[in-house]
């Protein structure tokens, strides 16, 4: 009896394999039969299989869709939410193109808004300010260098050249003066022509003679001129300029000149190498005035009494002195001091005695 019954176990997992034979031809697979079989538990249902199936297809297309518009989306614009990862077919919009420009970000605007924005601000205002004075510095230190190089180059050479004119016409015009080849020979004895002449006065920016000085060596010889009030007609072109309330030459006093230091043709540019002893000549029409050279010194520009009778002293004129004065800028270019020369009449001789000895080259220059 209990052969034919058999075990309840066995009986139940033989009824599921014929359960699953039976539906073997409604399309279940046969692993599911052979897996039951080996597991000795019911199979799930085909229903439930394909459930899962879709399930897992469904996820597997959303996770490869949201990847392909991951990489396809712009770097710098917001990418529209993929219709068909929500179930709609992608159908391109009626107005734009089939295909999709790249879009890029617009920065323009932005940096319009910003550049506004600070130009409007007070710093801004500030640079541009600093902007503007800084190219009016610019334009004036340019205009500075161009007066310079006029000043103290092509100026200069202009009015040098008028002023070698200037001694020429003079020392050729002159009443009894020699020619050049005529010049004086020194004589065995020196020969005293006796006190020298007062100069006869001249009219206001008028010439009175030709200054040489051999110190300052070949083309230093300039023209005097009466009067340093109008500079234009006088020290401004290259005269030496003779105060108005100064001396006259072989008068007792003071003859003072001014003259510039550099630019405006001015030969008295090295000034301070003028020594003691060394001789200064005055060409006029009664003669020539010879002086010596006492000292030089530097004194402040408001110490006009240099030019007094007695230089630097409320005396007044001595006799027999005649003293010569020359006023000049120092430093060179600049005028915070006055450079001074002074000198004694030492000498005078006649037009008709020739030329002094230490000048002749300079004079033959002066005419020629």
């Amino acid at each position: 009896m209990t052969s034919k019954q058999g075990d309840p176990a066995e009986q139940s997992s033989e009824a599921t394999r014929k359960h699953l034979s039976d539906k073997a031809d409604n399309g279940v697979a046969k692993d599911f039969t052979e897996q039951a079989t080996s597991r000795e538990q019911k199979p799930r249902s085909v229903s439930d299989h394909d459930h899962w199936v879709k399930l897992w297809s469904q996820k597997s297309l959303s996770h490869k869709n949201a990847r392909k518009t991951s990489s396809e989306k712009a770097p710098d614009s917001e990418v529209a939410p993929d219709p068909v990862a929500h179930g709609k077919p992608h159908e391109p919009h009626p107005e734009l193109p089939a295909t999709r420009p790249k879009l890029v970000r617009a920065k323009a605007p932005r940096e319009a808004k910003a550049r506004n924005t600070v130009q409007g601000s007070p710093s801004s205002k500030l640079n541009t300010a600093l902007g503007i004075f800084g190219e009016v510095l610019i334009t004036g230190g340019a205009v500075v260098l161009l007066f310079l190089t006029w000043q103290l180059w092509i100026n200069n050479a202009i009015v040098a050249s008028e002023q070698a004119e200037a001694v020429k016409n003079f020392s050729n015009n002159i009443t009894s003066s020699p020619s050049a080849s005529s010049l004086w020979t020194p004589k065995a004895q020196a020969i005293d022509y006796g006190p020298p002449p007062v100069l006869t006065a001249v009219g206001q920016d008028d010439v009175i003679g030709n200054l040489y000085v051999p110190r300052l060596g070949s083309g230093s010889t300039r023209a005097v001129a009466n009067g340093v009030t109008n500079p234009g007609a006088t020290i401004n072109r290259g005269y030496y300029g003779k105060y108005e309330a100064a001396g006259w030459p072989g008068e007792a006093g003071n003859f003072a000149m001014a003259v510039h230091r550099t630019g405006w043709g001015t030969s008295f540019t090295q000034a301070q190498t003028i020594r003691p002893g060394d001789h200064i000549y005055l060409e006029t029409s009664q003669g020539w005035y010879i002086y010596t050279v006492r000292n030089t010194e530097y004194v402040v520009p408001s110490q006009v009494d240099v030019v007094n009778p007695i230089p630097l002293s409320q005396a007044p004129a001595v006799d027999g002195q005649s003293i010569l004065t020359i006023t000049t800028c120092s430093p060179m270019n600049g005028n915070g001091e006055r450079l001074v020369v002074y000198g004694l009449l030492s000498s005078w001789q006649p037009l008709d005695a020739g030329i002094p000895t230490e000048i002749t080259k300079l004079v033959e220059e002066a005419r020629s």
